[in-house]
């Protein structure tokens, strides 16, 4: 009787705690987004503009169920607004809309869930700085916001505050909005690019700006990335080519030279995730390591110092996930520069700024190493997370 009654406990431990684990992480600008197993959305961090969708314009210490307690299947955090698909496959946005990027047909700010449209057919998403894309089931692309330079690919460079079709093709796959530039891929592989060019991040071999998807070399790629003012992409190989600016290394080609084309990355392979921050860039590989590289002048990179890297370093093993946020700089100071992943106990883990509680938690303000010492309890609907240390990293 006692081994059954221990038997019952252990299962029911094992799926509260698969309940709880965390799948999905999102970095914004001072600000996190991510989705627990169980499908729920929570944020915390700089909530000012309402990227937090908790209907509070807050600064949140610690996890904050969004506030329609729904069912969700992705998120993505652009600096100051947050973009997601409901399991409906539905498309919502809130926060920052000050050029229409929340996609609702005006430029009011919302703080909490707001459904674009009424369409149930959305795949997959991309928020950028200012600026939001969409895929549909159909393989159609969308997008809306900020265009100055032409990111949007919609043939001008004036904003728009709700959706508009990307040309007329239905064979687009992933889509990557960056800085002011952005990155799409179709099912074929092949790789366009669109918006501005001054350092190449177009990878067209040119620096003149697009307002039309232009197409990137003759690679196939599998994975793609926008940043601020850099591009990467991932080939069938597992091998990083980057483009775009390097004034901090974060092109990884051990040097700091800026390229107009995609450059591959030598030194390692085996790669299948790569994210980028404002001026540095973050891998996993398939063995499940990660790797980091540039701008680390917050820690950011999770290398126990704040030297900047060209070339990619090994961070540790056991990763899942990782994304890097988009910084700021205020005139005075550097904010924002942080890294936040999931490794292999479904952890989320963080290194780089805390200043606005970004990690979820508010007993450090920065660091160099990553923490995973957000430690989840069951919380009741739309209350916060109890944070504890996590008793696999003590």
């Amino acid at each position: 009787m006692k081994n059954k009654l221990f038997l019952l406990v252990m299962l029911a431990l094992i799926n509260v705690s698969f309940s709880q684990t965390w799948i999905i992480v999102k970095s914004g600008t001072e600000f996190t987004v991510a989705i627990r197993q169980d499908s729920t959305l929570w944020s915390w961090g700089n909530g000012l503009s309402g990227q937090l969708g908790t209907s509070l314009n807050n600064i949140q210490e610690s996890p904050l169920q969004e506030s329609t307690n729904s069912k969700w299947l992705k998120c993505d955090a652009g600096s100051f607004h947050t973009l997601a698909i409901k399991n409906d496959n539905t498309l919502w946005s809130w926060g920052l809309n000050s050029n229409g990027q929340l996609g609702l047909n005006s430029n009011n700010d919302s703080n909490v869930p707001s459904q674009i449209g009424t369409g149930n057919n959305w795949e997959s998403i991309s928020a950028g700085q200012a600026q939001s894309f969409a895929v549909k089931m159909d393989g159609t692309l969308w997008s809306c916001g900020y265009n100055e330079y032409g990111a949007l690919a919609i043939n001008t460079i004036s904003d728009t505050n709700k959706l508009i079709q990307v040309g007329i093709d239905s064979d687009w796959s992933q889509v990557s909005a960056g800085g002011f530039h952005t990155l799409a891929l179709k099912d074929d592989g092949s790789l366009w690019a669109s918006g501005f060019n001054g350092n190449g991040q177009l990878g067209d071999g040119t620096l003149i700006d697009q307002v039309n998807f232009v197409q990137v070399g003759v690679i196939n790629f599998m994975e793609i990335c926008a940043g601020f003012q850099s591009s990467y992409a991932i080939d069938s190989l597992g091998i990083i080519y980057s483009w775009g600016f390097n004034g901090n290394g974060q092109l990884g080609l051990g040097d700091l030279i800026d390229r107009n084309i995609p450059t591959a990355i030598q030194t390692e392979s085996g790669f299948s995730i790569i994210s980028s921050g404002s001026s540095f860039a973050l891998a996993i590989k398939d063995d499940s390591s990660l790797w980091s590289w540039g701008y680390n002048g917050l820690g950011q990179l999770g290398l126990g110092n704040l030297s900047q890297k060209d070339s990619p370093q090994l961070v540790g093993n056991d990763w899942l996930y990782i994304d890097g946020s988009e910084g700021y700089f205020n005139g005075t100071s550097i904010f924002g520069y942080s890294s936040i992943g999931i490794n292999s106990n479904y952890n989320i883990c963080s290194t780089g700024d805390n200043s606005s509680f970004q990690f979820g938690f508010n007993n450090i303000s920065t660091s160099d190493v990553f923490n995973c010492g957000l430690g989840v309890n069951i919380p009741k609907n739309n209350q916060e997370v109890s944070v504890s240390p996590n008793p696999f990293y003590e």
